[in-house]
Parts: C-alpha cells; sequence; structure tokens
C-alpha cells in the first residue's frame, strides 16, 4: 500500500501530464505521440507500485527507456518531469 505521501506525487504528476497533452488510456498509463528523428513515436509513462516508467513503443512491442522511484521525482511549475534514470 502506497503512503499518503506518494499518492498525493502520483495525482501531481497526473494533473502535469494532463495539463500538457498527455492522454490516460484505459489501463491509467499516460501516452502521447511525440516528433523524433522525422517520425512520430508513441511513449508513455507507466505508473507501478513503487516507481514509474517511461516507454516507447516500436513494432514489436513497448522499450522501457528509463525508470524513476516516486520519491526522487520532481515536478516544475512549467510541467517538467524530472527523476528519471536510464
Amino acid at each position: 500500500m502506497r503512503s499518503k505521501k506518494i499518492n498525493n506525487k502520483i495525482t501531481l504528476i497526473k494533473q502535469s501530464l494532463s495539463n500538457h497533452g498527455w492522454k490516460c488510456d484505459s489501463y491509467g498509463h499516460y501516452q502521447r505521440i511525440v516528433i523524433r528523428r522525422n517520425k512520430a513515436e508513441t511513449v508513455r509513462l507507466k505508473f507501478g507500485k513503487v516507481s514509474m516508467r517511461y516507454e516507447v513503443k516500436y513494432p514489436y512491442g513497448w522499450v522501457r527507456l528509463m525508470t524513476a522511484f516516486y520519491n526522487e521525482v520532481q515536478v516544475s511549475k512549467s510541467g517538467l518531469i524530472t527523476g528519471f534514470k536510464r
């Protein structure tokens, strides 16, 4: 079970993502299409019990690029989320 502090941080992160164009899918993950190397890619943030993952969709499935524990995540006033590690 998550602590109240972690739940508040997750809520803050999700609100920030929604405000910046991310869409919540049916599983509770937040997805967005980004342009990289002149090509559109679907990326998502997947929320777990103690950490969140940044993943990219490729033809063969989702690939995890970065992970962050909730206690290391910071959300700036401009909506930038920091604390991810490769």
